[in-house]
């Protein structure tokens, strides 16, 4: 298990080489190469504490161990949501690390003269208020993972208002970490229940800790990988128009800053001034836009510069999107990418170009983005769709 930890170890000091070298970091960068650095060093200890414990790796392990969510969060937060807002109104994520932390120093140093075998007491059968303060991190983790997976639910629900090309900057893969983060916390809790009540894996348990473990340093390793490649992507689509990139995150910090319950489509703009009158006017004026000048066929369109060629505010065309073609800016969008596609597929004069080439002159910006938004729309794939012209051509010559 020793050359596993280090071979981990190892690895993560990569990840964090490789954060701290590329170029034009911002500060989620940083965290994203703290939380390898802790996790490394979490490794480390365990190896340690197996070895030989005492009370500097034990507390040194305990407090890392505390400290690797808040930081993950810390980095996620900041994916999300401007850094003034978390420093302002998400501080309490840490607030279960401190109070533990607080304790045990208070314990080691002042309530208790630990010796070696009564630090091996304590890491095996931990007395009752050590298992409060550790079930209750694990309820308090939980409790915050889920709240996080809401707010990236809020952002992804943003970026569609925002962009018809969101690849470079959705959070998909972060969702997904999250949910391995929270499913490992919540069978931690149940296993470590099951155990100090000698009910299961009593003489097992440290090979459930160590896959435990393992989970968390593969859903690192993954975030890296990930966060690296998602930054770069998201610098380069922020280098083409900051203005709108800045604009959105006011928007998205004003909506956050609000902290309002979730509302449905058609109730959140109930308070609204505008007119029904005005906005079907609105709306008329964007079907023009997108049925006679094809403003769908640029690939990056963005909803603040359609707002500028209608002269409304971006606030003012949301609205009126979402309540009268109930869809976000990013499906009203690629709607009509894929039905200029289908067109173009059917068009017998167009066969001599491929279907990549057909897609990116239809305002698709990749081809993965062509494949799976096409197939969210029609139930196929470009190609399957293409086949099937053919299959109907040849039944009805």
């Amino acid at each position: 298990m020793q050359t596993i930890s280090y071979i981990g170890i190892g690895i993560l000091g990569l990840f964090v080489f490789f954060i701290l070298n590329k170029k034009h970091k911002q500060l989620n960068d940083y965290i994203l190469a703290l939380l390898n650095g802790l996790l490394a060093l979490f490794l480390f200890f365990n190896v340690w504490v197996a070895e030989s414990i005492n009370a500097i790796n034990f507390i040194l392990q305990g407090i890392i161990n505390l400290a690797l969510i808040p930081v993950f969060l810390l980095y996620g937060l900041l994916s999300v949501a401007p850094k003034q807002v978390i420093r302002k109104q998400w501080w309490w994520i840490i607030a279960d690390t401190l109070a533990f932390t607080a304790f045990i120093i208070i314990d080691f140093t002042l309530l208790t003269e630990y010796t070696p075998q009564k630090l091996e007491e304590l890491y095996r059968t931990p007395p009752l208020i050590y298992h409060i303060f550790y079930k209750g991190h694990f309820l308090f983790v939980i409790v915050a993972l889920l709240w996080f997976l809401k707010k990236i639910n809020k952002y992804q629900q943003q970026i569609k208002s925002q962009y018809s090309f969101i690849d470079p900057i959705q959070l998909d893969w972060l969702k997904w970490v999250t949910q391995i983060y929270l499913a490992n916390h919540s069978l931690s809790l149940v296993i470590f229940l099951l155990y100090n009540f000698n009910i299961l894996f009593s003489n097992n348990i440290e090979i459930v800790y160590n896959i435990l473990n393992g989970s968390i340093v593969i859903a690192t390793f993954y975030t890296s990988y990930r966060g690296i490649k998602h930054y770069t992507a998201a610098e380069l689509y922020q280098a083409q128009d900051k203005s709108v990139i800045n604009n959105h995150k006011e928007e998205f910090q004003q909506e956050i800053l609000t902290e309002k319950e979730e509302e449905k489509p058609l109730e959140k703009y109930q308070t609204s001034s505008l007119s029904d009158e005005v906005m079907q006017q609105l709306h008329q004026r964007l079907i023009t836009l997108l049925e006679e000048e094809r403003i769908y066929l640029e690939p990056k369109l963005q909803l603040q510069e359609v707002a500028q060629q209608l002269d409304v505010t971006t606030h003012v065309l949301s609205q009126t999107i979402n309540t009268l073609s109930q869809k976000t800016f990013y499906h009203l969008i690629n709607g009509y990418r894929v039905a200029h596609l289908k067109k173009m597929l059917q068009d017998k004069g167009q066969k001599q170009f491929t279907i990549l080439a057909l897609g990116l002159d239809s305002g698709f910006n990749s081809k993965a983005s062509l494949n799976r938004i096409f197939k969210q729309y029609t139930g196929q794939t470009p190609r399957e769709y293409q086949k099937t012209q053919v299959i109907q051509e040849s039944l009805n010559p």
